[in-house]
C-alpha cells in the first residue's frame, strides 16, 4: 500500500487517466483502430460490416449523409441540434 506521506493532506483522490479520456472514434464504432488506420493510409478496403459500423458512429455523433436528391449531389453535413 502506498504511503500517504507523499500526497498533500487535502489532495483529491487520483482518478485513473483512462477514465477521463474521451472515447476514440474506433471505440465508438467498435472497429479495431488498426483497421481504420490501414484504411486511412490507403491500405485494405473496409468490410461492409466495418463500413456500416463507422457510418453509424458518425451518424450518432451528428453527421448526416445526404443523397444526390438533396440538391447539389451526395455529401455530408452536421445535424442541427433540434433536428431529429
Amino acid at each position: 500500500m502506498p504511503s500517504s506521506a507523499s500526497a498533500p493532506p487535502n489532495a483529491a483522490p487520483r482518478v485513473p487517466c483512462c477514465t477521463s479520456r474521451p472515447p476514440t472514434f474506433a471505440g465508438l464504432a467498435v472497429v479495431p483502430r488498426v483497421v481504420i488506420e490501414e484504411f486511412e493510409g490507403g491500405g485494405a478496403p473496409l468490410s461492409p460490416a466495418d463500413l456500416l459500423a463507422l457510418r453509424q458512429a458518425l451518424e450518432q455523433a451528428g453527421v448526416l449523409f445526404l443523397d444526390a436528391d438533396h440538391g447539389g449531389g451526395p455529401g455530408v453535413r452536421l445535424r442541427v441540434m433540434n433536428e431529429e
